[in-house]
């Protein structure tokens, strides 16, 4: 049998109803971020145009984005 913990950080803020892009480049203007990593699903990467879309709307901030984590809900 597997033990282990999970701890979850805190929302701060969910924002709906608008495109992905837009929203995401929007936060990173509020926060005053220079820097964007993205982590996403590789379905979401790999299978939508969602990711491609959201690494434009960020231009230069974006720093890089990562797909590879497996699965790792409890």
């Amino acid at each position: 049998m597997r033990s282990g913990e999970m701890a979850l950080t805190s929302t701060q803020r969910v924002i709906f109803g608008k495109p992905a892009a837009a929203a995401i480049a929007a936060e990173a203007d509020r926060i005053g971020a220079n820097r964007v990593f993205l982590l996403a699903s590789s379905t979401l990467l790999n299978e939508t145009d969602e990711i491609v879309a959201v690494e434009h709307a960020l231009g230069d901030r974006h720093a890089a984005t990562y797909s590879g984590i497996r699965p790792h809900a409890p």
